[in-house]
């Protein structure tokens, strides 16, 4: 604690511990070059990034990216697309198989 002298004025003794109070928070958010956080990696420093390099990884990733998209869409063999294509009439027909038919001969739908 303050030793309190008769001729300090309470006030002066409460903007004292104030501005104690002040410099303490003060010198806790101080920065020092050499300040790590907990991972090692420094506290204020932004990352330093080349923007020409960061545009050229997005339009990498895009690309790629719509490249998967093509291979799912195309990229399929002859066996595959037949297969499909008969799974399909398959479906059909057995979906065909079951309308019924007016007795003018007109279709329902």
């Amino acid at each position: 604690m303050m030793k309190v002298s008769r001729q300090q004025h309470p006030k002066t003794i409460i903007a004292m511990k104030m501005a104690r109070v002040v410099m303490t928070v003060r010198q806790s958010f101080r920065w020092t070059p050499f300040a790590r956080n907990t991972d090692g990696t420094r506290p204020l420093c932004a990352e330093i990034v080349n923007l020409r390099q960061v545009r050229k990884r997005r339009k990498r990733e895009i690309s790629a990216q719509t490249a998967d998209e093509n291979r799912a869409r195309h990229g399929r063999t002859k066996a595959q697309k037949t297969l499909e294509d008969t799974l399909r009439q398959k479906t059909e027909n057995a979906l065909n198989q079951g309308r019924r038919e007016r007795p003018d001969g007109s279709d329902p739908s």
